[in-house]
């Protein structure tokens, strides 16, 4: 069995596993340094809606964590290395 180095060896043997539509908003948030809100289902990085389960992907995916000045009513996301790592893999 190989050896493997985390989560970053998973992905350049398999791929992001992300949409273009999911890149696109990491792409958005590393762009205009912006995050994500999500309160109850809605969710929206900028002035762009997006759907809870796009928000759960990227979560999955680790390339987005909370944010410390998330509350009980509103999660905040900021992007993180990996996913910046995510766009790279993808020449975004």
């Amino acid at each position: 069995m190989p050896k493997t180095d985390g989560a970053l060896s998973v992905i350049k043997a398999f791929g992001t596993g992300l949409t273009a539509r999911q890149l696109w908003i990491l792409q958005t948030m590393r762009d205009e340094e912006g995050e994500i809100m999500q309160c109850n289902l809605s969710a929206y990085v900028g002035e762009h809606p997006l759907s809870a389960r796009s928000v759960l992907a990227l979560l999955r995916a680790a390339a987005i964590s909370v944010d410390q000045f998330s509350d009980k009513a509103c999660k905040r996301y900021t992007i993180n290395a990996t996913g910046l790592n995510l766009l790279e893999k993808e020449g975004k």
